[in-house]
């Protein structure tokens, strides 16, 4: 005769229970490793934060606003009271958006027509010399007109700015960069640093 579920439910939790006493020493490292790795990161986040709030150029920068004797009793912080090294460390609720950048490859690295590749509509290989190669841009699908269309929708021939409506005319015009992206991906070299390359 065969044992009823119950006893066979029984018989089994006994023997886990008897194979995790012979184990104790596992299954407290196996609980305690994490335990201690949090711990263990809790006091590096301690120790940073120590070290790294004693330094005012670690801070964002503040300035006091109103005084009571020798003791500051309000202070303003903000990106605009703080030198190059605190702005980094200062809260900016809103930030700006960047318009989109096409990343355009530099005049000597651009498609040009040679020996590897004979296409007849690449410009000639000598406008390399004076840096006058076209950016060209592929686009690729089942519908041919559609394509056209939505190409001559990103990429118009003329490029305009209307100064009263700036963030307006860079979302109907698709702007390029030859610079190299930073690796931030969040500041491009082709709004700082004197390039004109836009």
């Amino acid at each position: 005769m065969a044992a009823g579920f119950g006893t066979q439910a029984n018989a089994l939790l006994r023997k886990n229970l008897t194979f995790q006493k012979r184990n104790v020493k596992a299954n407290i490292r196996l609980v305690a490793f994490p335990i201690v790795l949090c711990l263990l990161i809790l006091a590096i986040q301690i120790l940073l934060d120590k070290v790294v709030s004693n330094n005012d150029d670690n801070k964002c920068g503040c300035i006091c606003v109103r005084r009571n004797g020798d003791e500051c009793e309000e202070e303003r912080c903000g990106i605009e009271h703080s030198n190059l090294n605190q702005a980094v460390f200062c809260r900016i609720p809103n930030p700006p958006e960047w318009p989109p950048l096409l990343q355009i490859p530099a005049p000597e690295y651009r498609a040009v027509r040679n020996d590897f590749m004979t296409f007849t509509d690449l410009p000639n290989e000598s406008c390399k010399i004076n840096g006058s190669c076209p950016a060209i841009f592929l686009l690729t699908g089942n519908n041919r007109s559609f394509g056209e269309i939505l190409g001559e929708n990103m990429l118009p021939n003329t490029f305009s700015i209307n100064p009263s409506n700036l963030i307006g005319s860079l979302a109907s015009n698709v702007a390029g960069s030859e610079s190299e992206p930073g690796t931030s991906q969040f500041l491009d070299s082709a709004f700082f640093f004197g390039s004109s390359n836009i």
